[in-house]
């Protein structure tokens, strides 16, 4: 495949997401995918499905992946600071949100 067809599928794989998502919200979606549509937003044109994947073994759930240090998510391949900032982003903000909710 070349690299021009795998960015059109790439492409079309994260749209399908985020379809997925305005129609079906996140109770469609399950732990992998939750990961993948957040990785894939500090990743640009590469697919993150294999990183989310691997980042659910390593860590067993997805609160563990959100609670992981930024160290302990960097040594799953295919994670760098861009994804890890975004998971701590994300992590933080769902935090205040119950905070104030509770």
């Amino acid at each position: 495949m070349q690299k021009e067809d795998w960015q059109k599928k790439g492409a079309g794989h994260r749209q399908r997401l985020k379809d997925k998502f305005l129609k079906q919200g996140i109770e469609a979606f399950t732990d992998a995918e939750v990961l993948e549509l957040l990785l894939i937003l500090g990743t640009p044109r590469k697919d993150c499905k294999e990183q989310a994947r691997a980042a659910l073994k390593h860590f067993g759930t997805l609160a563990a992946v959100l609670e992981a240090s930024t160290a302990e998510l960097q040594k799953v391949k295919g994670i760098g600071p861009n994804n890890s900032f975004a998971i701590h982003f994300l992590h933080g903000v769902s935090r205040r949100y119950l905070k104030h909710r509770l």
